[in-house]
């Protein structure tokens, strides 16, 4: 969009030209966010093009962009400021990404109108005499130009008409198959295939050149035009060279789908394993890295531009990018990785590297051996001189970066420098701000230090007359602002003179600068709102808040004082704390004004708060609209003001009261009195690194101006230190890229803690499938469906909002309840098409609140009972409709639901020591209503962890969980007959309790069997014959210690092929077959 800018309008080109040369790494930024801050916000936008031309973008299939929603955010953004006309084709309408409806015009592109365009299409194509031909081919295109246009293209080669006639004929419809097909009827598959790896798996477009230098004994290299012939030849209906001689696939479809992942390669044509492909060029990349090319000696010391192979720039640039994605158990590219580390061409390549200015790449390729081992390590011992050369370099790479960079020449190797206060000037350090090539730190003795960012050696010092409270950099111009209690200071950069000063009320809250950095806000505890020219301290306006809130909202924030507040300029918004009351959201432009509580996001007002805020916190990112609280409770809530909802809840988190968001918008740092800093990624919450350090009471954290630094002051305020976690290197890059995010292991810093060194998603909820298939939820929000054979995923069956709590399967019926912690309730039908497995969405509710704690169906499917904020209510599938009824329940008592195994029309609901009875028509109770007692005392920290039918719906089992080792888990078993309406009392099954006081945890039915975790901590089971006749309880297997008992939420479950699943942290252990045998038998009688 920059570069097409930049061709119409020449002060666009000479801007970016300017940037480029001062920031030369802009060029490879991969980080939208980045790019749009600073190449647009800060650049192109503040242009003055009144005589520009008027420019129009046409933007075609915005829904296939893998940010589509964050470029719909940045275009929103270009309209408002009139930049340019924007057209935008897309699957779907502009109310998916959120666009005021004044911004946009829309018509829907209806399925007619498109054979339209095909049928003119087909008319330029084919001759007038081909009518049947142009028939079939519009016929079987359904709407599908791309389906059209390859197979007319096929037809090139197929002469007569008749021939014509019986190849559409042959041509399946839709683009899967077409794609099948093509893939099948390629010449010499070998051959095909080794070219479509390296053209679809590789990170851009190849040349003619590379491709030649890669596929050696297909081609002499550098004799292009065979290249050429090869891909003509066997390729031609997937791919094809450009007029800059590149091999561009056709369309990105065609790469999805022979690159898809499930995909049974022994069946589908040409299809390509993603990650041996990705191996494919890895070793592609090591092979030149290795050659003499690579190391030979070059008359100009600093010359890189001698003739070299044309493949040597992609080797050395994206060789690390296909490590990522390559399989770490491969012995082969460990090998090779060993020997290219262990050669003189390694340095040779980071010479190289820093000669091109790209020393980026060696920091990459370092964190890329770091991921590399963490993924060996998950299924090999790591041993061996070739893992211990990998892991060597992995970190020594950073250390020669430092060198070249120059960035620690003066300092210690330490991850953390510190920048003391000098003991000739009594006082403590208070602030800390960064700019573009400097940070301040300010004194409470108002010594203000200008740093340079590269050395972090002193350069300036400026003073004024108190105690700094706080310090702004703008962003770009060379301003810095400094604030004490009552004054406010401007102060020039670049000769470090004063340009005003101005004195205030109050103490200063937050300030921004706004208006091209022309206005400056300042918030105040006093409820007022200023506005300076920022040129010369002239107050513009001053605004108080508080009148009209009292207005709106009466004594709920009379004469109060609020406790923070803090800015989101491109919202016109400041987020005010006021203590024990929400948090209120004021737009100053609009000066309209919204409540926000702990629960449900958008807040009325009239409910009473019971968190307080410590602090909060905006996304620094110019398009998103993200607003974490830490609470007194010690959650952290993450908010979404433009679509007024609760997005992140997460519990206990921490007693947070500093927060500081990456300008990036990607990362926040969380400090906490104990002097643990967190830091979290802004959408998800998940903490990426985590930081200790022996002194405590964090008092001031910032990061640098790109986001790679965190500065922090600490309570004695005797030094600042500079942190620089590789965590903070991170790139948000989507998961359809190969350029996925790099993973980060444990630093060797004794004051940095990495708790996150497995980066992967966690498996939160299982539930099993049918013939061995099971479902797996995880913390990033997807719902999988996994072969337990292979262990591979089948496909993805659906993504919700947050992290996934519960999975339910209902095998009759096909139909998946899912569940995350956003309060999210969705219900599919997985069916299978075409070979591939799919869920179709038939019912969805969402729950504000406690969200959903319990949800089951009824026998027929055609009902759900859900369960949020301890009230039960039953809703129609699919229709949604809320049936009259419901069920409230003593938030303190544990309780599960499940429906009678012998009456279709009655829900049982356990509680602690009570069954009660309720009717699936309008959950009116059916039972008395103190419901039917069990006749068994309990501890009073009892709580009901789930209850089932068992042993041919015989019997029902209660399963009890103890807090803490001093209470040991319980389970009962009581007769089903005695569950009716008529009963006050159940006694247990005393001589079923012998099993049952064996069980720990029970898992579920196989066969005729019952499935459990012992108290011995052995997987075991038991028949109706065990139960009844005290006969033998089967011990089949002791799995390790770390499935069960280190993990503090059990997930296990059994398969209908008896596989027994574990889920622990990123993965699934499947036990094949794991009840087929008994190691070991114990007798009921023997542990009585």
């Amino acid at each position: 969009m920059a570069s097409q800018t930049a061709s119409a309008v020449p002060e666009v080109a000479k801007l970016i030209d300017d940037m480029l040369k001062d920031e030369p790494e802009l060029a490879r930024a991969v980080d939208h966010s980045i790019i749009w801050r600073k190449l647009w916000l800060d650049g192109i936008l503040r242009l003055k093009l009144d005589t520009a031309p008027k420019l129009t973008w046409i933007i075609d299939s915005l829904d296939e962009c893998q940010a589509d929603v964050a470029l719909s955010k940045l275009l929103i953004h270009l309209c408002e400021k009139r930049f340019a006309r924007i057209l935008v084709t897309a699957k779907a309408d502009h109310h998916t990404y959120h666009v005021v409806p004044r911004l946009v015009n829309s018509l829907d592109i209806r399925i007619e109108d498109t054979q339209e365009d095909i049928s003119a299409y087909l008319d330029q194509q084919l001759d007038s005499s081909e009518t049947r031909l142009r028939n079939g081919i519009l016929a079987k295109s359904n709407g599908c130009f791309l389906w059209a246009t390859l197979v007319v293209r096929r037809l090139e080669n197929v002469h007569g008409l008749e021939a014509r006639l019986q190849a559409i004929q042959s041509e399946p419809p839709g683009m899967q198959d077409l794609y099948a097909n093509i893939s099948k009827s390629l010449p010499d598959h070998q051959l095909s295939r080794t070219i479509l790896t390296w053209v679809f798996c590789a990170v851009r477009p190849l040349s003619l050149a590379e491709l030649s230098y890669v596929l050696p004994g297909l081609s002499d290299e550098g004799d292009d035009d065979a290249v050429r012939t090869l891909v003509s030849r066997h390729c031609h209906d997937l791919m094809y060279v450009d007029s800059n001689d590149q091999v561009r696939t056709r369309h990105l479809s065609a790469r999805d789908f022979l690159l898809r992942p499930g995909i049974d390669h022994g069946d589908s044509g040409l299809a390509i394993d993603r990650a041996t492909g990705h191996k494919t060029l890895a070793l592609g990349c090591l092979k030149y890295l290795l050659s003499s090319e690579m190391n030979k000696k070059s008359r100009h010391k600093l010359s890189i531009s001698r003739r070299r192979s044309p493949f040597s720039s992609y080797a050395v640039d994206s060789f690390y990018l296909h490590l990522n994605e390559s399989p770490a158990q491969d012995q082969e590219l460990l090998k090779q990785l060993s020997t290219f580390l262990k050669s003189d061409n390694l340095l040779a390549w980071i010479g190289y590297s820093a000669r091109k200015g790209n020393l980026e790449t060696v920091l990459r390729t370092a964190q890329s051996l770091k991921d590399f081992l963490r993924r060996k390590s998950k299924t090999d011992l790591l041993i061996g001189i070739e893992v211990e050369v990998v892991d060597k370099w992995a970190t020594d790479l950073v250390k020669l970066i430092k060198r070249f960079t120059g960035s620690s020449s003066n300092t210690s190797s330490s991850s953390a420098r510190r920048i003391s206060e000098t003991t000739s000037q009594p006082g403590t350090l208070t602030s800390v701000a960064s700019g573009k090539s400097i940070f301040a730190i300010g004194s409470s003795t108002g010594k203000i230090s200008l740093f340079n960012n590269s050395t972090c050696l002193e350069e300036v010092v400026i003073r004024q007359d108190t105690r700094v409270k706080a310090l702004r950099f703008a962003t770009c111009t060379p301003v810095l602002i400094s604030v004490s209690n009552r004054t406010i200071h401007a102060w020039n950069t670049q000769t470090s003179k004063p340009m005003w000063s101005a004195g205030i009320q109050k103490e200063c809250m937050d300030l921004a600068f706004v208006d091209d950095e022309r206005v400056l806000l300042v918030a105040l505890q006093n409820n007022v709102l200023l506005t300076y020219n920022a040129l010369d301290g002239t107050v513009l306006d001053t605004i108080e808040w508080a009148r009209r809130l009292q207005g709106r909202y009466g004594d709920k924030f009379k004469s109060k004082f609020p406790l923070t507040a803090t800015f989101k300029t491109e919202l016109s918004t400041l987020a005010i704390v006021y203590r024990g009351q929400d948090i209120v959201l004021w737009n100053y432009e609009e000066d309209t004004y919204q409540l926000y509580n702990h629960d449900t996001g958008l807040s009325d007002g009239l409910t009473v708060q019971m968190a307080s805020v410590n602090t909060l916190l905006f996304s620094r990112s110019p398009e998103s609209s993200l607003l974490v609280a830490s609470y007194t409770l010690a959650d952290l809530v993450l908010f979404d003001v433009r679509l007024k909802k609760v997005k992140v809840t997460v519990s206990k988190a921490g007693a947070y009261y500093r927060l500081s968001a990456s300008p990036d918008g990607r990362t926040f740092a969380a400090g906490a009195n104990d002097g643990t800093i967190k830091l979290y990624d802004f959408e998800t919450l998940r903490v990426v690194y985590t930081i200790r350090s022996e002194d405590h009471a964090i008092t001031t954290l910032a990061f640098n101006h790109d986001s790679v630094r965190l500065f922090d002051i600490r309570g004695n305020g005797r030094s600042c230190r500079v942190w620089e976690p590789a965590a903070l290197l991170r790139r948000e890059i989507e998961t359809e890229s190969i350029r996925s995010p790099s993973t980060y292991s444990r630093d060797n810093h004794e004051d940095v803690i990495d708790r996150n060194d497995d980066n992967d998603s966690t498996v939160t909820a299982l539930a099993c499938h049918k013939e061995g298939r099971y479902i797996v939820g995880k913390n990033d929000a997807t719902v999988w469906l996994f072969d337990s054979h292979s262990g591979k995923a089948v496909t993805q069956l659906s993504k919700l909002h947050a992290s996934i709590t519960k999975l339910g399967f209902h095998k009759e019926h096909s139909l998946l309840i899912s569940v995350d912690t956003a309060g999210y309730l969705f219900v599919h039908r997985l069916q299978l098409e075409r070979d591939e497995w799919c869920a179709k969405e038939v019912f969805q509710h969402q729950s504000m609140g406690t969200g959903v704690q319990h949800s089951i169906m009824n026998h027929k499917c055609d009902r759900i009972l859900i369960c949020a904020n301890d009230k039960a209510a039953v809703y129609s599938i699919p229709s949604g409709q809320a049936f009259d009824g419901s069920i409230d329940h003593e938030p303190e008592v544990s309780y599960a639901f499940t429906n009678h195994p012998t009456n279709s029309n009655i829900l049982i609901s356990a509680h602690s020591q009570t069954i009660r009875l309720y009717s699936w028509q309008n959950l009116a109770s059916v039972n008395v209503k103190t419901g039917i007692n069990l006749s068994q005392d309990l501890e009073s920290d009892m709580q009901l962890r789930g209850v089932a039918p068992i042993l041919n719906n015989s019997a029902l089992i209660i399963n009890y969980s103890g807090h803490g080792l001093r209470v040991k888990p319980r389970a009962f078993s009581i007769p089903i007959p005695v569950i009716s309406p008529g009963s006050h009392e159940i006694k247990v099954i005393a001589y079923q309790q012998a099993v049952c006081d064996q069980m720990e945890y029970y898992i579920g039915s196989y066969q005729d069997l019952e499935v459990f975790l012992g108290t011995d901590g052995w997987i075991c089971s038991a028949n109706k014959t065990s139960f009844k006749d005290k006969d033998e309880v089967l011990h089949h297997f002791m799995p390790p210690s770390d499935w069960v008992r280190a993990n503090p939420r059990l997930v296990i479950n059994v398969t209908d092929l008896g596989d027994i699943l574990f889920a622990w942290k990123g993965e699934v252990a499947v036990v094949k077959h794991g009840l087929d045998k008994d190691y070991e038998v114990k007798r009921v009688a023997d542990v009585l």
